[in-house]
């Protein structure tokens, strides 16, 4: 943990223009959570933000991803693959239907990811550094349980095998590459001044006016994806 912990820190300045969805949209979900806590709440969070990041919870929300690869998390990223297939939820193409007996052997997939770490985190049965592992995860699989695409079909392993040109690029792309990376850049960069800040301001009007109409249990992860699911099939 302690050497992720320093690769976190030490590669953040590179990571923010690879992951792009780590960057804007793990930040942007995070740091709306964050604005809604009440003040307990966010000082119980306090201890588990390393102190270089003056208690911002954003900051930690990319590191699950950071953690998997090489070029980010160099002499440790081998002890963390088994993590990997946390992050999404598989279906048959086009069945349209999440079922966790069928889709979530084992736990061993976002749901299960989520169900796992939420417990973690308020079970004092496991130390301090799991607790904090714990919260990392469950910050970044919330925010990877709304991008549709971690909702996504085996058969293109979520998009990643459909392939082609976003917009005016001349570089070939794939599906989940323009769901995670493309789609929010563009839109920041042609509506909100190529300004990150004032996009989230916009979503926390949004949210803050939206928010009586809201009515769903906390935890209903199932909802979620059921969610990403149904928009995988009839929009994306």
């Amino acid at each position: 943990m302690l050497i992720s912990t320093f690769y976190f820190v030490f590669f953040y300045q590179e990571i923010v223009s690879v992951f792009s969805w780590g960057r804007v949209g793990h930040n942007l979900i995070a740091h709306l959570a964050q604005s809604q806590l009440d003040s307990s709440t966010n000082n119980w969070i306090q201890n588990y933000i390393p102190r270089n990041l003056s208690g911002d919870l954003s900051a930690i929300a990319s590191w699950p991803d950071i953690i998997l690869y090489p070029m980010t998390n160099p002499l440790d990223y081998e002890n963390w693959q088994w993590s990997l297939e946390l992050h999404y939820i598989n279906i048959p193409d086009w069945s349209c239907e999440y079922i966790s007996s069928r889709d979530c052997l084992n736990n061993r997939c976002l749901e299960g990811a989520l169900k796992n770490y939420s417990q973690r985190l308020i079970d004092n049965n496991y130390d301090y550094v799991q607790q904090q592992q714990a919260l990392f995860f469950l910050v970044h699989f919330v925010g990877d349980v709304h991008q549709p695409l971690h909702g996504g079909f085996k058969g293109d392993l979520a998009g990643i095998k459909t392939t082609g040109f976003f917009f005016n690029e001349v570089n070939l792309t794939n599906l989940h590459i323009i769901w995670d990376v493309e789609i929010i850049n563009i839109h920041i960069n042609r509506h909100f001044q190529s300004d990150v800040n004032l996009y989230y301001q916009y979503l926390k009007s949004l949210m803050f006016n939206q928010s009586l109409l809201v009515n769903e249990t906390y935890n209903d992860y199932k909802k979620w994806i059921d969610e990403s699911v149904d928009y995988v099939c009839k929009q994306v």
